[in-house]
């Protein structure tokens, strides 16, 4: 007990401060917080997906040693259909707009259609590159070349026909090498000069580069969110706590922190990805109840000074921060740099917000005298009788313990639940991007691809060889060959133009052999489940002992990153549970609870967020990169209830239950309504956190508060 009272005279030394001197506090703070903004240079936001790959991943090097071979840097996959078959007029249009683009777009680097397609033609002892498909602005376009062996993939059928548009980046900027206008200016010049001239035509678009621009989108549409957020939030403290006051203060904290993390953020050099993009909307889920209890005791109590509020509330709440920080923190256990600058950020984050609350706060209502009552239990829509049904609940002992089950069990389930990071699945299923990436699918069967490329040291018959075994795995759909083009382009040319032959077929098909003689395979499939990508690795690794042949490819690198999401799970599930509990523990026995009631609290305290994991396996919910770390907050969270009843007073744990139930609810109310907001969201993996977040929030309370009075009952 005695350590309880040196931490409670320590913090109650620093809101002594703050109350003391209100405008030094203020002064040194903003004054911090300016030199940081000063010196601060605007925060990247990383879009590309080549981007977000960890330097220590295997793939990272193959990857980017890919892109300087080929000039490659993402591509966009054009499906054009016309219910009608295609014209020759059709066919002159089309040609005429993808040789303006060549030349013209300086962002792309080529554009690969069945228009580029030759064969060589051997007569008069010349040779000639005609094109293998003819079509002409005054005569029909025939259907004539359907055994060629891209005619898959290039040529679908007579009115179905597809296009690759390679892309190369200009210099990195704010957004990494992506540029927000390169599929949009390209796709405004398609439907302008194409899809309007050919009636009747439909476009479907999909590949890396269009994935990236609707991601780009999507991490703008945040700020609407955002907004939505801090609105509500507004209205829920207006209607829960009875006046505006309140929402002006926490609200205000809460952006003052925004900025100081941003600022943090750009001075460290971290950047914006998928997952910081929600860092705000985290950051009031998580932190909010620092003031939402204090503002529950102030409104209970509104005879007493303002400042016995923040004393009361103020050592319960640096223990809660403290696990809310844990949890945080332990996301820094992380295989993957994006989850940890995330964990890292989000930590202080939690702990600039409990600043805020306790020193900040307090100095500002010291200035501003009108703001020291800033709730009102006559305006309130939740009054304390209305939580009297919640009281009346009474679980037995039996059922509870029942219940408290699932906390084994769901350990025995974590490496079982479903694994998902694949970017097909990141839209809505309603999303322009998945419904065109479906439409392409159902096409031509074509999901996703790797790059097989093999090294220009090695002979011929090698890569035919190593192709033959890689063509007996199974779940493919097509592979790309330069042999097999090889083949066609130099039927029926004699021996002695052969040579000839195979310099103009490389320069033809820049798409295959890089200027240093690299030889480049595209294997398709019909799905983006990584697994089979971690397969095609091991039989190319077998295959190729020596790195004659290596595969690279987006898709590759984020079955990499799948991989390494169950290690982030477990890692940071388990040193989460192990420090929040060892706070739970030793806060309790410091307080003078017996072993046997300080189980009980534990055992209560972790049901919420283990129960979800029951949910989550029993429903087969993908686990995303970014629902993977809902865990280490909700972790964090837990036993937040349970903290203040042992900690806001000197009361025994029953009394101040009775003194706290209705603000624990009031709190698991508001941050499960604020929580599914993230249903608002631009991304499917966001929504799903949200509902994760709303439910294990009030799961939590079950536990906290209904199964904690079960079993002390």
């Amino acid at each position: 007990m005695k350590v309880i009272k040196k931490i409670r005279y320590f913090l109650l030394q620093i809101f002594e401060l703050s109350l003391k001197f209100p405008k030094r506090n203020l002064f040194a703070f903003f004054l911090l917080l300016g030199i940081t903004l000063g010196v601060s240079t605007p925060v990247p936001v990383y879009i590309s997906l080549d981007d977000l790959i960890d330097k220590n991943f295997e793939s990272y090097e193959s990857l980017h040693k890919f892109k300087k071979l080929y000039k490659d840097d993402g591509n966009i996959i054009l499906l054009l259909e016309k219910k009608e078959k295609f014209t020759g007029d059709d066919i002159c249009k089309l040609r005429v707009w993808t040789a303006n683009q060549n030349v013209y777009n300086k962002d792309i680097e080529n554009i690969f259609s069945f228009l580029d397609l030759r064969r060589a033609e051997e007569g008069n002892q010349k040779l000639l590159y005609p094109k293998v498909f003819q079509g002409t602005c005054d005569k029909d376009y025939q259907f004539e070349n359907k055994k060629h062996p891209l005619s898959q993939i290039l040529v679908v059928d007579e009115n179905k026909l597809i296009l690759f548009i390679d892309l190369v980046a200009k210099e990195k900027g704010k957004y990494g090498s992506f540029s927000p206008t390169v599929f949009r200016d390209l796709k405004e010049n398609f439907e302008s000069n194409i899809a309007k001239e050919i009636p009747g035509s439909q476009v479907s678009w999909t590949g890396p580069a269009v994935f990236q621009h609707y991601n780009f989108e999507g991490m703008q549409n945040i700020r609407k969110t955002n907004l939505l957020v801090l609105v509500t939030l507004i209205l829920l403290l207006r209607l829960i706590f009875g006046t505006f006051k309140i929402s002006f203060i926490l609200v205000g904290s809460l952006l003052i922190t925004a900025v100081s993390i941003f600022a943090l953020m750009s001075f460290l050099g971290f950047p914006i990805d998928s997952l910081s993009n929600n860092l705000f909307l985290i950051i009031i889920i998580t932190t909010i109840e620092d003031f939402i209890f204090v503002s529950h005791y102030r409104m209970k109590n509104p005879e007493e000074d303002w400042t016995e509020a923040f004393k009361r509330i103020i050592l319960p709440s640096f223990f809660t921060s403290l696990t809310t920080v844990v949890g945080f923190f332990s996301l820094l256990s992380s295989d993957l740099e994006i989850i940890q600058r995330f964990g890292f950020i989000a930590g202080i984050g939690a702990i600039i917000e409990w600043y805020m609350i306790f020193s900040l706060v307090p100095s500002f209502l010291t200035l501003f005298k009108r703001l020291q009552v800033w709730t009102n239990s006559e305006k309130t829509i939740i009054r304390e009788r209305a939580f009297q049904f919640i009281e009346a609940i009474k679980i037995p002992k039996g059922v509870t313990w029942c219940f408290l089950l699932v906390i084994p069990l769901s350990v025995f389930l974590v490496n079982k639940l479903n694994y998902k990071n694949n970017t097909d699945i990141f839209f809505p299923p309603d999303h322009p991007y998945s419904e065109d990436l479906n439409n392409f699918t159902k096409t031509n069967g074509i999901r996703s691809y790797v790059n097989l490329i093999f090294e220009d040291t090695v002979s011929e018959d090698f890569i035919s060889e190593t192709i033959q075994e890689v063509q007996k795995g199974e779940g493919y759909s097509f592979i790309e060959s330069p042999l097999e083009i090889k083949k066609d382009f130099q039927k029926g040319i004699s021996e002695e133009f052969y040579a000839t032959t195979d310099y103009s077929l490389k320069s033809f098909l820049r798409r295959y052999y890089s200027e240093e003689g690299h030889t480049r395979f595209i294997i398709y499939y019909p799905t983006s489940d990584t697994v089979v990508y971690q397969n095609l690795k091991k039989k190319v690794d077998k295959l190729c002992e020596q790195k004659e042949c290596w595969l690279s490819g987006i898709f590759l690198s984020y079955s990499e990153f799948n991989n390494k999401i169950l290690n982030t799970m477990i890692k940071s599930l388990a040193l989460c549970t192990i420090l929040v509990l060892f706070i739970l523990f030793g806060v309790a026995r410091l307080v003078g609870h017996e072993l046997r009631d300080t189980l009980k609290i534990i055992f209560t305290a972790m049901w919420g967020p283990f129960a979800i994991i029951s949910l989550l396996y029993w429903n087969q919910t993908p686990i995303f990169f970014i629902t993977s770390t809902s865990f280490a907050y909700l972790i964090g969270l837990t036993g937040d209830n349970a903290l203040q009843y042992l900690l806001s007073s000197n009361q025994d744990l029953a009394e101040n239950m009775e003194d706290f139930g209705s603000g624990s609810f009031r709190l698991a109310l508001i941050m499960s309504l604020m929580s599914l907001l993230f249903l608002t969201t631009y991304f499917y993996p966001p929504r799903l956190l949200g509902s994760i977040l709303a439910l294990g929030f009030l799961l939590s309370f079950v536990g906290d508060y209904l199964f904690l009075k079960s079993l002390r009952s």
